[in-house]
């Protein structure tokens, strides 16, 4: 009998009291750890940096991201951004990068319009659309492999020459087949090639050294300006 009675109470000293105080830590370390990823999972973006644009507004560039809303920074990441963008056919690429997690910088290359010709307007990625822009016309037929060639060239020309050409037309002569001749919306006139259409960035420049007169500015060949009688 005797042996009976000690092996019950074995039984009873092996049996384990519940710890409330290790349990309810448990508890607490558990219900911290997610509302802590809680809450810097739905943590908004707190500033958006816009740069590089000029078409387009940095509101809609925020827009065309979705972010309008200053949505959870950590779900929306850099990659899905950036996608997001180069979706819109006027965005050409796109990086964002964040600073400290909540602050996001877009830098956008724009697929900006170039040139309207034949009803469509070019853009930089050489893709067309039927929107109304402030880009010179082409305004006679071009044969297509020049045409190619001529908005490579375009690609080049700053944006701030770009809107002070009204017409473009093609004009080849017996010397050169890829001549063009340009209608700026100040009234003078520029012949350039496509072997130097680069230099028409320095218009500006250019023009100041003729102090205010109206011609025909010759870059095709070295830069002689021609005034025109009033």
């Amino acid at each position: 009998m005797a042996k009976k009675r000690n092996k019950k109470n074995n039984k009873k000293q092996n049996k384990k009291k519940f710890n409330f105080k290790r349990f309810f830590a448990f508890v607490l370390f558990v219900y911290i750890i997610f509302s802590l990823t809680n809450y810097i999972l739905n943590m908004p973006i707190k500033n958006i940096y816009v740069i590089n644009n000029n078409m387009l507004s940095d509101q809609d560039i925020i827009e065309i991201a979705k972010i309008q809303y200053y949505p959870s920074s950590v779900t929306n990441t850099s990659g899905s951004i950036e996608r997001r963008l180069r979706n819109d056919q006027y965005i050409k690429d796109a990086k964002v990068s964040k600073r400290w997690l909540f602050e996001v910088e877009i830098d956008v290359l724009e697929n900006r319009p170039l040139v309207s010709y034949d009803d469509n307007v070019y853009l930089l990625d050489k893709t067309t659309v039927n929107d109304n822009h402030n880009v010179p016309t082409l305004i006679n037929v071009t044969p297509n492999h020049i045409f190619e060639v001529f908005l490579n060239k375009m690609a080049l020309v700053d944006q701030d020459i770009l809107i002070r050409i009204s017409e473009i037309q093609y004009k080849p002569n017996e010397v050169d087949d890829s001549l063009f001749f340009l209608t700026m919306t100040d009234g003078n006139y520029v012949y350039l090639t496509l072997n130097n259409y680069d230099i028409i960035n320095e218009y500006i420049n250019i023009i100041k050294n003729f102090e205010n007169e109206r011609g025909i500015l010759y870059l095709d060949s070295g830069e002689y300006f021609e005034v025109l009688s009033n």
